[in-house]
């Protein structure tokens, strides 16, 4: 906890502040400019000021040690990254200004922190060495979402690096100023300075920072009384609609042993009509579902080799906790509720971040519900959170080097927002076309090509609706979830055709353990390939042949939600258009199976459900 003492500034001060930042004044918030308050153009005239408090910085040394950057006070690659803290004083001279009406962000004016402490960092024979710094507002804007992106300058005003993603919260009782999970981006001047120009970008530590807040007088910390009537507003008397908004992946360490870990960013924004909650776990219980409900994140790797489509990596689940609300059009000031309008964002080390991330398979995707007590944050089933996931690898997404080093191959990565009563799934889905390469020593660049776009990757293989005996993609939407069907035939003449499927299973609880079809006796089946997203070939699925029935079974492992399993062979049957059909494991109701019309093997046998 941090103690602040009260200091005054001079209505000069004040005024001369208040002059400047009228000239450098931006577009208010959709809120803002909806809110009717006589005093309105008061209270956003005012200048909020925050000064003094302490910044927390945590590099992620496994990262640096990948990239042979150092740090003074380096700790040994393997230790977790969360763990070390290096804290620096702020000073309570000069401040950061601030719009703040009715006690609610609005953003970054100008101003800055001078921030005082000894930070060393070098490459090679390079070192720069840091006594003082300065956090200031950037000069634009980089990403939707955040309310201001601040730049860390040296004595000599080079930028160190760009902070974004920023958790910021004002607590007005307190006079206090958060600022948390901040992505640190390391500067192009800096990656040049050390001769490392091609991790410019590149986050490489998260910082926090807790100041003073100086209110000023005749500022009011309240919303006029009437304003939010009706809010919050829950389903079902409105929509959920929880957008993914925009997504970046990145390398984040190497584990040693021929696989990486990557993690993404991610931008959000509530596209509905109803309030989302957002609670953090453990934080108690709360409306409308009287518990900590909040949305998760995940995220995928995959790549397309032989025209089939395979996954190749999967995260555990992140668990969102805070939401900053920015660009709203409607704003009640409660941080963890997302309002309709806002924005959110979520940075790499906050989603690299192991007392956030946990198991999937604690989540319903389905239903977006998920029990605190006695899960895997709490293994003594205290009601409190006892247990995180290590600092390397636990419950994030690990890709083997292997799979990704043939640069003629296409590479995706994608995330998903699993979210309580959201109408539209496949909005809070997107992807976006990676390029992984090695960098020399451990450290991979997962460059990224084009824009980032909505909806599932397998959408990109075989175009959603296209149905004829060559390509098939089915959508699924069922009781028991959603989920693609998708097949793409080849024909490598002289008689012979190669099927490649691709099962994807969004948010099926029951999960998918056999896919059957129908295949005379007489013909034939080889080449036989089988994919699915845990990179472990001592669990693929098996292939059977009885009669006239071909069987892929699972193999102690079943097709859980957010995952992806393909399969390819050569036959000699010609495509025809008849049902497919994948069985689910554990179905909650009487049918224990999804089918859909789309491409398969010729076969005299009428295509059956092997349980029917």
């Amino acid at each position: 906890m941090f103690h602040f003492t009260t200091r005054l500034i001079t209505h000069s001060t004040v005024c001369a502040l208040s002059l400047f930042f009228a000239a450098t004044a931006v577009a208010e918030s959709t809120w803002l400019k909806n809110l009717s308050a006589a005093d309105k153009a008061e209270q956003m005239s005012k200048t909020w000021t925050a000064y003094g408090g302490q910044m927390d910085i945590q590099f992620n040394h496994d990262l640096l040690h990948d990239v042979n950057i150092r740090v003074n006070d380096m700790p040994p690659k393997g230790m977790n990254w969360q763990s070390i803290h290096r804290r620096f004083s702020i000073s309570e001279t000069g401040g950061l200004g601030l719009q703040v009406p009715y006690g609610i962000m609005e953003r970054m004016r100008d101003g800055a922190l001078s921030v005082s402490g000894r930070l060393q960092i070098s490459h090679g024979d390079t070192t720069v060495p840091i006594n003082h710094f300065r956090l200031q507002p950037a000069p634009a804007q980089p990403t939707s979402g955040d309310f201001r992106a601040l730049e860390m300058r040296d004595d000599k005003n080079h930028v160190l690096f760009t902070l974004d993603h920023i958790h910021l919260t004002i607590d007005a009782k307190n006079q206090a100023l958060v600022m948390k999970n901040m992505d640190m981006h390391i500067s192009p001047w800096l990656a040049n300075r050390l001769g490392v120009p091609a991790i410019s970008g590149w986050v490489i530590g998260q910082a926090h920072a807790v100041t003073g807040l100086n209110i000023p007088t005749g500022a009011k910390t309240e919303l006029p009384a009437g304003s939010c009537a009706g809010r919050p507003l829950w389903e079902p008397a409105a929509d959920v609609d929880v957008k993914l908004t925009q997504m970046t992946p990145q390398f984040v360490r190497n584990l040693g042993n021929g696989t990486i870990v990557v993690a993404p960013s991610a931008h959000l924004k509530n596209v509905g009509t109803a309030d989302v909650p957002w609670y953090s776990k453990f934080s108690g219980t709360f409306d409308p579902y009287n518990n900590d409900q909040h949305p998760y994140l995940i995220w995928n790797m995959y790549r397309v080799i032989d025209n089939r489509l395979e996954q190749i990596g999967t995260s555990g689940i992140k668990h969102a906790f805070l939401t900053i609300n920015s660009n709203c059009t409607i704003n009640c000031g409660n941080s963890h509720i997302l309002w309709p309008g806002c924005e959110d964002v979520y940075g790499v080390g906050n989603n690299d971040s192991g007392w956030d991330i946990g198991p999937r398979k604690e989540v319903s995707a389905l239903t977006g519900t998920w029990q605190s007590t006695c899960s895997f944050f709490d293994p003594g089933c205290t009601g409190g959170q006892t247990n995180s996931s290590n600092g390397t690898d636990e419950n994030r997404l690990v890709v083997p080097e292997s799979k990704i080093s043939d640069s003629s191959l296409d590479y995706y990565f994608s995330a998903w927002y699993p979210n309580r009563a959201d109408v539209n799934i496949f909005n809070s889905m997107g992807y976006r076309v990676i390029t992984p390469t090695p960098m020399g020593g451990n450290s991979w660049n997962i460059g990224t090509i084009g824009p980032f776009a909505n909806g599932p990757v397998i959408d990109t293989w075989v175009a959603p609706g296209t149905s004829t005996p060559t390509a098939t993609s089915v959508r699924i939407d069922h009781a028991e979830g959603h989920a693609t069907f998708a097949v793409k035939v080849m024909d490598l003449g002289g008689g012979q055709y190669r099927y490649h499927y691709a099962i994807d299973n969004y948010d099926v609880d029951a999960q998918f353990d056999h896919f059957s079809f129908s295949l005379n006796a007489a013909d034939s089946l080889t080449g036989f390939v089988f994919s699915d997203a845990d990179n472990d070939d001592g669990n693929n699925w098996l292939v059977t042949r009885t009669g006239g029935l071909v069987t892929i079974q699972a193999n102690g492992r079943t097709q859980d939600w957010g995952e992806l399993n393909s399969f390819s062979f050569t036959t000699n049957a010609a495509p025809m258009m008849a049902t497919f059909t994948v069985h689910m494991a554990s179905p909650g109701g009487n049918q224990n199976s999804l089918g859909a019309r789309m491409a398969v093997p010729n076969a005299d046998l009428i295509w059956r459900d092997s349980l029917e």
